[in-house]
């Protein structure tokens, strides 16, 4: 189920559908779920020092635009263990990088691999996130919400509840709205 967080009550919670906002559903998030709590980020709000793993592209005359980027918790180690582009495939190929920022500016920042350094461009068509193990305390109404486990007698068993800001959410979901079993309307 994919919708807006309206109300939290203990480990329940009430998720609006998008589609049809005359419809409910409670979740309940049990001890056991997964809660993950997604920000979006702008390129100003990374800091020198900081872990990120993610998808890069190289566009035209060799420059690398960052498809999606993800800031990574302090020493996790494991990852993607890229360090650059791992295919020979001139302009427009993909690749998962692993490394440190080491200098952020304007819409630029460099990152350190096992390859070298990368000088990666944000543009319009970046998603830069914060990806962070959350809690019931961490969801807010009007949130994002997608929460996926089993339909028992018309609530959600959370499995895994992902929330964050709406308009992130929403957008970088692909228009998940679930399989049509909800539970019933309230």
């Amino acid at each position: 189920m994919q919708g807006i967080s309206t109300y939290s009550f203990g480990s329940t919670i009430t998720i609006q559908d998008l589609e049809d906002t005359e419809k409910t559903t409670d979740v309940q998030v049990g001890e056991n779920a997964n809660i993950t709590v997604i920000d979006a980020l702008e390129v100003s709000e990374l800091a020198t020092g900081t872990n990120v793993n993610g998808v890069v592209r190289r566009g035209d005359g060799g420059k690398i635009f960052i498809v999606s980027l993800d800031v990574a918790p302090q020493n996790t180690g494991g990852g993607f263990g890229f360090g650059g582009f791992a295919a020979a495939g001139g302009d427009n190929s993909v690749s998962a990088i692993q490394g440190t920022i080491t200098e952020v500016s304007d819409d630029m920042i460099h990152v350190e691999t096992t390859q070298g350094t990368l000088r990666l461009t944000a543009n319009e068509d970046s998603v830069i996130v914060s990806t962070t193990s959350g809690t019931l305390g961490d969801l807010t109404e009007g949130m994002g919400a997608i929460a996926v486990g089993p339909l028992q007698e018309g609530t959600i068993q959370a499995r895994t509840l992902i929330a964050g800001s709406q308009d992130f959410i929403t957008q970088q979901s692909g228009g998940f709205r679930g399989t049509g079993r909800t539970g019933q309307g309230q």
